[in-house]
């Protein structure tokens, strides 16, 4: 296996391609990682760090990695369609040390089941579905330049995973103050008789709850614990704004959530 050293593309530049996963190879365990765009999806392994590409960009973006033994690495992620090498081999030169370093805890947190999770590890699952092909297509809804679209339903173990699509063609940030599922009976309003179950994430994978202006199909993955769906009720979606009017709403097929393929 051919590993390149980080300088054969100049400082601190990692090529990367949508067709192509691209491994960074440290002397040390991968902890933690962060990037400036949901372009950019990462997956951990021990000492290696897997980077793809969901959507190509066009300027260059950066990441941080953290390794065990108290490392800072900055780079530079540039797109390239004809990019060649797919492992670097980062020497412990190429890091910072980073001062008063303590081991990161562990990132728990509990189900909508009160199951404790290992958020990291939600992460990963996470990331491999910003990398799985889009299920469906014109489901979802548009309202005033917002549009959120529903790209897919995965399951892996217990857990369900939604990927949304969102859009904001407006010059206005739309700030996300909730976006959740409800289940209601089939051909009734909603009111006090028939009021419907929510089904609120109790995960979201996405760098910030808001969609700038511009965006065009910024992913955001929610995670519910495992549910289906009586032949009496209905499935719906819904976004609501922070101190705004543009609410988005839609109904899903409950039968995609059977549907559902299991991520590998």
């Amino acid at each position: 296996m051919l590993f390149v050293g980080l300088a054969s593309y100049g400082q601190d530049t990692i090529l990367l391609s949508y067709h192509k996963t691209v491994n960074l190879i440290f002397y040390a365990d991968v902890i933690d990682d962060d990037c400036s765009t949901d372009d950019i999806f990462m997956e951990r392994k021990n000492n290696i760090l897997k980077l793809g590409v969901s959507l190509p960009f066009e300027n260059d973006k950066s990441i941080n990695v953290y390794t065990a033994d108290g490392m800072l690495y900055t780079f530079v992620t540039r797109y390239d369609e004809n990019l060649t090498t797919l492992n670097y081999l980062i020497p412990q030169t190429q890091g910072i040390p980073i001062p008063n370093f303590e081991s990161k805890p562990e990132n728990i947190i509990e189900s909508a089941d009160g199951v404790k999770v290992d958020a990291d590890s939600l992460d990963v699952i996470c990331r491999n579905v910003l990398r799985q092909k889009r299920l469906f297509d014109d489901i979802g809804a548009p309202y005033k330049k917002i549009t959120v679209e529903l790209a897919g339903i995965w399951i892996s173990g217990e857990y369900l995973y939604f990927k949304l699509l969102m859009s904001n063609e407006s010059n206005i940030p739309y700030d996300i103050v909730s976006t959740n599922l409800y289940i209601q009976e089939k051909g009734f309003a909603r009111k006090a008789s028939t009021q419907p179950i929510e089904k609120k994430p109790f995960y979201v994978y996405t760098d910030s709850k808001r969609i700038p202006p511009g965006s065009i199909q910024k992913a955001y993955i929610m995670v519910f614990d495992k549910f289906t769906i009586s032949k009496n009720k209905k499935l719906m979606f819904e976004m609501i704004e922070k101190d705004g009017g543009r609410r988005l709403e839609f109904e899903v097929n409950k039968d995609f959530i059977i549907q559902a393929p299991k991520l590998k």
